[in-house]
């Protein structure tokens, strides 16, 4: 077999066995996908149910068709190409428009949809449009060649359903180690978000809370109004609060409730996020003493952070 017609087969099994995959993951919890259509993507309850079981369906006959190479060119391919760019677009949409939103397309836990997921579907288009687009003509397999490509499409297929995992996993493989207790915290720069003037991070002479807060995080907007009310007393303490993030700043001013919260945020890129928070952790926070060690971290609510709040609360009854 030469090397196109093995690369469409592989192509072939490969959107089968993402269109199997996808089935199992909802199997596996249909209930956690409807109400992902409902709750995050605004389909009415009743259509939401019909809508699970189409698209179970739908997916189940194009995996059967695509494995069993039944009307794959005139039928599942085109199919298969259109679902993809039709759900990508929606869910593309929600993913500007909305501050979270969540599929469980291959039954994963209960998290937001990532721009890697976008990118899958991505890559998932464009293999199935060169696939249409230069047909590899009859080629004839033989069982070891089949099983083969069956094993490369497999692998393919099962990392392409975890590669939001795939790629956070080897993000914060690659970061480096976030600073131990009593360590100095490097300093980064970044821009404030409301006029756009630098400022570094955590700063010098003066201790600091650095907040870890996401648009995507479900827990973090109810925080807001904790950490707006406690702005205040901060300053009066001496305290400053910094909310760091790298995030869009229409994005960030969308999810921040007020002035007095944009007013404290930092926007940072990427790469210094990680620094800073190796393990993009949210809602997290950094306390970082005077000279720039580190004296406390952890998950906003924790004993630590209790600890400060009641302190804070205190300065304000003063």
């Amino acid at each position: 077999m030469n090397a196109w017609p093995a690369a469409a087969l592989v192509v072939r099994l490969l959107v089968g066995m993402v269109f199997l995959l996808a089935v199992a993951g909802k199997l596996r919890s249909p209930a956690r996908f409807r109400a992902n259509l409902t709750e995050s993507m605004g389909v009415p309850p009743a259509l939401g149910v019909v809508l699970t079981l189409v698209v179970i369906l739908a997916e189940a006959a194009l995996a059967l068709m695509l494995l069993g190479d039944m009307q794959a060119r005139t039928l599942a391919m085109p199919a298969a190409l259109l679902l993809l760019i039709g759900f990508s677009c929606f869910v593309g949409y929600k993913y500007v428009t909305a501050d979270s939103v969540r599929c469980s397309c291959f039954g994963e836990a209960d998290r937001p949809l990532s721009v890697y997921d976008l990118l899958r579907n991505g890559l998932l288009i464009g293999a199935i449009a060169c696939w249409l687009y230069w047909p590899a003509g009859p080629a004839q397999s033989t069982p070891a060649q089949l099983a083969l490509a069956s094993a490369a499409a497999l692998a393919l297929a099962v990392g392409l359903s975890r590669l939001h995992e795939l790629i956070v996993r080897f993000r914060i493989a690659r970061a480096p180690q976030a600073p131990a207790l009593g360590e100095h915290v490097a300093a980064v720069m970044g821009r404030m978000l409301d006029n756009g003037l630098p400022e570094m991070l955590p700063g010098v002479e003066q201790a600091v809370a650095l907040l870890f807060l996401s648009s995507r995080c479900p827990g973090c907007r109810s925080k807001l109004p904790e950490i707006a009310g406690l702005l205040a007393p901060a300053e009066e303490a001496g305290l400053k609060i910094r909310l760091v993030s790298a995030e869009p700043a229409w994005r960030l001013r969308r999810f921040l409730a007020g002035d007095a919260l944009r007013a404290v945020t930092v926007r940072v890129s990427g790469r210094r996020y990680a620094r800073l928070n190796p393990a993009m952790q949210a809602p997290y926070y950094m306390f970082v003493g005077p000279s720039g060690d580190l004296q406390a971290a952890g998950l906003i609510g924790d004993d630590d952070w209790l600890s400060l709040r009641a302190q804070l609360e205190e300065v304000a009854l003063a």
